[in-house]
């Protein structure tokens, strides 16, 4: 079993895959009356690849725990409001969310959804810290997901598949996904 749970945290995502992953952001990212200049080419996308890891889903938390404890200066994070509501994370996540912002951690999170869970989510989170936005993006069809540890480490997920990385373009790209989630209206 634990040779079974080495090979699936170690496994690589194909070409292919990165590929229909980038097109996917990109789609995101692309609004019709703002210019986009970010590509990547695509002699990029095997580099990227062999720097991507597949994270098994019983893992993904505590990898992104034990990155999120290392974070220095910022992170930017994504949440679906609904999913927080039904099947919220653990309460030693949200402690160590309190940590980084009381060590000076600058924490950006987007939350997807309805007004109504947006208060609700922000009420449960009850964070009041300088350090901490939290904007609110209505609907959930631009939502996804990750997590962006120093501009270094990006966890994400496409197709129910987890993935870590820290190749820059694609770091590159999801930044730019975030920051165009809160100019687009």
């Amino acid at each position: 079993m634990d040779e079974e749970r080495s090979k699936s945290v170690l496994q690589k995502p194909t070409v292919q895959k990165i590929t229909e992953i980038i097109g996917a952001v990109l789609e995101k990212v692309v609004r019709k009356d703002k210019a986009y200049t970010l590509s990547i080419a695509e002699s990029e996308y095997a580099t990227i690849a062999q720097q991507s890891e597949i994270i098994a889903q019983e893992e993904i938390v505590n990898q992104v725990i034990g990155r999120i404890s290392q974070a220095k200066q910022v992170l930017r994070m994504t949440m679906l409001l609904s999913e927080e509501l039904s099947s919220p994370l653990p309460v030693g996540y949200h402690r160590l969310i309190g940590k980084l912002l009381d060590s000076g951690v600058d924490i950006h999170r987007l939350g997807f959804g309805t007004a109504e869970d947006f208060e609700l989510v922000q009420q449960q989170l009850g964070i009041s810290s300088p350090n901490f936005t939290f904007s609110h993006i209505e609907g959930e069809d631009n939502y996804q997901r990750m997590i962006l540890v120093d501009d270094g480490t990006l966890f994400f997920n496409a197709d129910v598949i987890f993935y870590k990385t820290g190749h820059p373009s694609l770091i590159s790209l999801f930044n730019d996904y975030f920051d165009r989630q809160t100019d687009q209206y």
